[in-house]
């Protein structure tokens, strides 16, 4: 006696589900971008460690400066204005980056967030920025830096195509 088994619908998954796995993606990204975040402050505080008397040429410079003002030196003598601004932008980019669904907005954040920390850390223990790096003798900036501007092209990106 032979049984036919009749063959099961595959159910598709429900809307709960998708939604499920959406956000357990959505979680699984965010704790990728904070492993690269620590990854890169981490990076950013041993440099600002280990780098002391720099090594120069025409192109780059790499040694040890002290930056009272913002990125480029901008607005020098303003640490305790900048101290605060941190204070409340960080929380404020850590929140958004949990509340929105895009990818590349939660990076913005992320990153705008990690070099905002790092450089607030400076400011925190020494009253000024340690900067490191120059290129083409301009400004000396730091990896933090870096990672702000970074993080504030793709702030723009995600802006624009939005429109």
């Amino acid at each position: 006696m032979t049984t036919i088994k009749k063959k099961e619908k595959k159910k598709s998954p429900s809307k709960k589900s998708r939604l499920l796995s959406k956000k357990e993606k959505g979680t699984k990204f965010i704790l990728m971008l904070l492993f690269i975040a620590a990854l890169l402050f981490i990076t950013d505080r041993l440099l600002k460690l280990f780098i002391k008397e720099g090594v120069c040429n025409n192109i780059l410079c790499l040694k040890q400066t002290v930056n009272y003002g913002a990125v480029f030196g901008i607005l020098p003598g303003a640490t305790l204005l900048f101290i605060i601004a941190a204070l409340i932008l960080i929380p404020i980019l850590i929140v958004l980056c949990l509340r929105t669904k895009s990818n590349l907005l939660r990076v913005a954040f992320t990153l705008i967030a990690t070099g905002a920390l790092s450089n607030l850390m400076d400011r925190m223990i020494f009253g000024y920025v340690i900067d490191f790096v120059s290129v083409l003798r301009s400004s000396f900036f730091n990896l933090a830096d870096i990672i702000n501007i970074i993080g504030a092209v793709f702030l723009l990106i995600s802006l624009i195509r939005e429109k």
